[in-house]
């Protein structure tokens, strides 16, 4: 058995690949997701072009300002061309693709920054904005409490950053249904695909909680697409996992070899 804690339809997606891939996956999102910006969110948005850089740090993220923005006649919403789009990975920028106009694929090199081949999450996606002249005013998309380190890094270089909370984020509290469906489905330690420091701690409290004679974080196999989730893992208990993209068929290769006989 393979838990995604992907919230959302990232996760529900990630989750539907990996069962076309022959895994055993159940979605089991870490967090619930709200759509509760700041107050002054819709004007911050409405002035979206004085911005050189828009960063969208998670599909929810993507999700969020295009419910802020006005809409065009297709009924997505409108990004400003002058604006360039930043995402943290490639199902953020799948969800931008689809909430947004003016991202079409003949300007995507114009408009549009992601992570390099091979990288994902706010590291990824500083190394590619190092490469490039530093922009002058940047904003980035969050939810209320987030990492600091795209922030802190382009002020360090010059750049005003102004940093707009547009969603909340709660650990997610699974329907009765739900806790039976796990507790059936857990014969044995499970694999867990973690896409969060933060997700670490919450997913295995409510491991222990609805499944305590089960599953321990030492039997519980963690698969991180980051150094620094996969040490958070460690941190709490898990033997060291496996670093991998967050790609059905990279991971469902990582499970096969992991049960291939030696």
């Amino acid at each position: 058995m393979l838990l995604v804690t992907r919230p959302l339809a990232a996760g529900q997606r990630l989750s539907a690949q990996l069962r076309a891939e022959g895994v055993d996956a159940l979605w089991w999102p870490a967090f619930d997701l709200f759509l509760e910006p700041d107050p002054e969110a819709r004007n911050v948005l409405a002035g979206l072009a004085r911005f050189d850089l828009a960063i969208l740090v998670s599909p929810m993220a993507a999700r969020a300002v295009a419910a802020l923005l006005p809409k065009g006649p297709g009924g997505r919403a409108l990004w400003p061309r002058q604006t360039i789009l930043a995402a943290v990975g490639d199902g953020t920028l799948e969800d931008a693709r689809e909430a947004f106009e003016g991202l079409d694929e003949s300007r995507v090199m114009a408009s549009v920054i992601v992570p390099g081949s091979g990288a994902s999450g706010s590291e990824g996606l500083l190394q590619e904005l190092l490469s490039l002249p530093t922009p002058r005013r940047v904003l980035i998309a969050r939810a209320q409490k987030g990492r600091e380190l795209l922030a802190e890094e382009l002020r360090r270089r010059g750049a005003v950053v102004e940093q707009l909370a547009v969603y909340r984020r709660e650990a997610h509290v699974p329907s009765p249904e739900r806790v039976a469906g796990l507790r059936a489905a857990l014969g044995e330690p499970p694999a867990i695909v973690y896409t969060s420091t933060e997700a670490v701690g919450v997913v295995l409290a409510q491991l222990r909680e609805y499944v305590p004679e089960r599953v321990w974080p030492g039997e519980a196999f963690a698969l991180c697409h980051h150094t620094r989730i996969a040490n958070a893992a460690t941190a709490a208990g898990h033997k060291p996992g496996k670093i991998v993209p967050l790609d059905a068929s990279a991971i469902a290769q990582v499970l096969r070899l992991r049960r291939a006989p030696v």
